[in-house]
């Protein structure tokens, strides 16, 4: 949280104007304080409220716009209000800031045009066949539809002493006691739920093999969870123990005893904050808020999920239209229709 306040704190200089009659006019200089809390307040909404990654890209992603509107608003305004301010330095400050912003915004807008060799680099995709794959196991084969199982978890929440007061989370397949479950967790119905909760009661499962068999409610307290909120928020609490990282996903799992934890992704853009690699995860105790990182090579086995499923999706997007190159992609007469990359 510290750094977070400093880091704000420092940004919120780049928010006073730039143009040094500012300082000189008992007119404009009461409004530095003014511009310098908005400058703070403006920090701290990306970083505490936006999670922002306290990144040199993120920064400057945040805060050149902010450098150009500013130099156009201080120049015009000084040159409006203060008579004695020449033309030709007001032209320049917020020439300056125009040709800024303008320039951001095409680099910007035309930055994706050279990123194909990039994207399909780190797509590192390999065309296999059919006969290749490995093949599904006949003894695990989930049919129950997730359509179900979360009616059902519905319904089971009724056993619960305030049922009003929970919602339920994202409902997951996962390997658990050697077959497979769709596991709910059970989250906070907003904010006065929250408030008057202790924490949230814990998740269901529900077999995805035998529709008979009957759902499982796991009464486990946990206080971290995506929606709580404030210092108890999930991805606030690993935010403040890792204010670089760029968090990526987040899903809730069950280890091998029935444990419960939430799994979040992270890693670091590349090529200017347009591509995300994967580095590894961290394991966060949602009662006590534990957190242990693992590089993606050292994750514990019974964790599923590493790479989120859009990062899946636009990798294999990317091995299929940039591997005849970007300027092919438009012309190869082979369309990529998203089966391509996996020699379908």
């Amino acid at each position: 949280m510290l750094q977070m306040l400093l880091m704000s704190a420092l940004l919120a200089i780049l928010f006073l104007p730039l143009q040094l009659e500012w300082y000189k006019s008992p007119l404009f200089r009461r409004w530095l304080v003014p511009r310098y809390i908005i400058g703070f307040v403006y920090g701290l909404g990306l970083f505490y409220l936006g999670l922002l990654d306290q990144s040199i890209s993120a920064i400057i992603v945040s805060y050149v716009p902010i450098i150009g509107i500013t130099l156009m608003i201080d120049n015009s305004l000084v040159f409006s209000i203060q008579k004695s301010f020449r033309k030709r330095p007001a032209l320049i400050g917020a020439g300056s800031g125009f040709v800024l912003l303008v320039a951001f915004s095409l680099f910007w807008i035309m930055q994706p045009l050279f990123l194909a060799d990039a994207k399909f680099n780190i797509a590192g995709g390999e065309e296999v066949t059919v006969e290749e794959l490995s093949p599904v196991s006949e003894q695990h084969i989930p049919v129950v539809p997730p359509s179900f199982a979360r009616y059902r978890s519905d319904i089971i929440m009724g056993q619960l002493d305030n049922p009003a007061f929970y919602n339920l989370g994202e409902t997951r397949i996962q390997r658990y006691d050697g077959s497979l479950y769709w596991v709910t967790p059970i989250e906070y119905d907003g904010l006065f739920r929250w408030i008057r909760s202790d924490a949230a009661p814990g998740y269901i499962l529900v077999s995805a093999e035998n529709p008979r068999e009957e759902p499982e409610l796991v009464l486990t307290p946990m206080t971290y969870v995506p929606s709580a909120f404030f210092h108890e928020n999930l991805e606030r609490h690993v935010r403040m123990a890792y204010p670089d990282v760029l968090m990526l996903d987040t899903t809730f799992e069950i280890d091998d005893d029935g444990n419960p934890f939430y799994i979040v992704s992270y890693g670091h853009y590349t090529e200017f904050r347009r591509v995300a690699d994967v580095d590894g995860i961290i394991i966060v105790d949602p009662l006590t808020g534990e957190m242990e990182n693992y590089a993606k090579e050292d994750a514990p086995e019974w964790v599923n999920r590493i790479y989120p499923p859009h990062i899946a999706s636009e990798r294999n997007l990317w091995f299929g239209i940039y591997k005849q190159g970007i300027v092919n992609r438009f012309f190869w007469s082979g369309r990529f229709d998203g089966t391509d990359a996996m020699g379908y």
